[in-house]
């Protein structure tokens, strides 16, 4: 079994204010942080959606996969919004490194700030469950059963492949949380207290510590 931390970005946000410079300078202090805590039993790997063949992010020491999925708006009958957009590129790669079913997956928001390295401890220590994750909405601070923090999270790889959003009017975190709670059984989730994750909300950019 392996595990991998997959490190979503996107240089040029097509949405909302740009922050062309503010968000450079995030994603430098984010992932210099986040490689500096990754474990070596954790690979990381960075995939960025919305530049050709390279960006700033080539500067750090890790695989980086260049996916221009931003761009994409609709697949089918789906119009994609960010979350889509950003399971696709997931998926990405999932696809180009082979990584098999039973492997686990931390997924982390490019630009979200981690103080401490204790979730990747937890994941190490804890490879028998399937999905481990902090059960809270970051935009109103309500923790219930359809909460999710989105921006770090870990989850065996079958389930990723087997998630799509359908856009059923809720938003990307109850949708994810939804198929959680369907498909995975409850001994196999560990919800933790903390993450000692900073997320950064919206075009207000909102800080949240979680």
């Amino acid at each position: 079994m392996s595990v991998y931390l997959i490190i979503t970005c996107c240089v040029h946000n097509t949405s909302g204010i740009q922050w062309g410079a503010r968000r450079r300078a995030e994603y430098f202090l984010a992932l210099a942080n986040v490689l500096n805590f990754c474990p070596p039993q954790i690979k990381p790997i960075i995939v960025e959606n919305s530049c050709e063949n390279k960006s700033y992010l080539d500067v750090f020491n890790c695989d980086i996969l260049y996916t221009q999925d931003n761009s994409r708006l609709i697949e089918g009958d789906v119009v994609l919004h960010k979350g889509s957009r950003e399971m696709i590129d997931i998926k990405k790669v999932i696809e180009k490194y082979d990584i098999q079913d039973d492997d686990i997956i931390v997924k982390l928001t490019g630009r979200y700030q981690i103080f401490k390295p204790d979730f990747f401890a937890t994941v190490l220590e804890n490879l028998e469950k399937d999905c481990i994750f902090r059960e809270l909405n970051v935009c109103n601070s309500v923790v219930d059963d359809i909460s999710i923090v989105m921006g770090l999270f870990s989850i065996r790889c079958k389930y990723l492949k087997q998630f799509e959003y359908r856009n059923h009017g809720v938003g990307c975190e109850e949708e994810f949380r939804t198929f959680i709670n369907q498909y995975i059984h409850k001994d196999k989730i560990l919800k933790v207290e903390t993450l000692w994750l900073r997320v950064c909300i919206g075009d207000n950019h909102k800080l949240v510590d979680c």
